[in-house]
């Protein structure tokens, strides 16, 4: 029987995520744990700012597209860099893999930081200006579907990207009393302190070296035999 793979990502990248889960012969669950919302934003009023930080892939979006200075950019994740480069305005300065690898790399760099960021952040940088430029929403309900995959014990595998959506998931599956059908999933996240959140419910949690989407894909790949 072939194995389910729940992802958690918003509704747009389980898309593209579930056509790779196909590839490597296992079943794709979509069951998105968040949704993002651009806000209208003026971004002439960031004339001044010289240097901006991003850190994560929909803001990336949102900035390649609008943002109209030349700026130096710092940025968490290979995806999100990889986007700004599109905007020949923005020079990606530097790369990290977490939130706070930038924080220790940047807490004593004289410069005013800007820092363009969701509602909803995972952790605060306390020495940038911060602008929300877009909301994020979480989901309230599990489908039927995957509902019916975890109280058949049939979550093999749950993919997660972020520390929010492990926590809302965790919460939504208490919520409909089957957190004992986690028992013998699989978690494959993209980092520690993500899979950190899953550890007390489920068989093993696995998460990729370096934190990217193609790394996850490869411990899955891995860790499906």
């Amino acid at each position: 029987m072939q194995k389910n793979v729940i992802i958690t990502r918003s509704h747009d990248e389980n898309l593209i995520l579930a056509q790779k889960v196909k590839e490597l012969g296992l079943k794709p669950v979509l069951s998105p744990m968040l949704s993002h919302e651009a806000v209208l934003c003026d971004f002439t009023q960031f004339q001044n700012y010289t240097d901006i930080i991003i850190t994560s892939k929909f803001a990336s979006h949102i900035i390649c597209k609008h943002y109209p200075y030349n700026v130096d950019a710092w940025v968490v994740g290979e995806e999100s860099s990889e986007l700004l480069s599109h905007n020949d305005k923005i020079n990606v300065r530097a790369n990290y893999d977490s939130v706070m690898e930038l924080i220790e790399a940047l807490r004593d760099t004289q410069k005013k930081f800007l820092y363009l960021s969701g509602n909803n952040i995972s952790q605060d940088i306390l020495f940038a200006d911060r602008q929300v430029i877009y909301q994020t929403e979480y989901t309230k309900i599990l489908s039927d579907e995957v509902l019916e995959i975890i109280q058949k014990n049939r979550a093999n595998f749950i993919m997660f990207y972020s520390k929010n959506s492990a926590v809302n998931f965790i919460d939504l599956v208490k919520r409909y009393k089957s957190l004992q059908n986690l028992r013998n999933s699989v978690v494959i996240a993209i980092s520690n302190e993500v899979g950190s959140v899953l550890k007390a419910y489920v068989k093993d949690v696995f998460y990729s070296a370096k934190p990217t989407a193609n790394k996850m894909l490869e411990l899955l790949c891995a860790k499906k035999l």
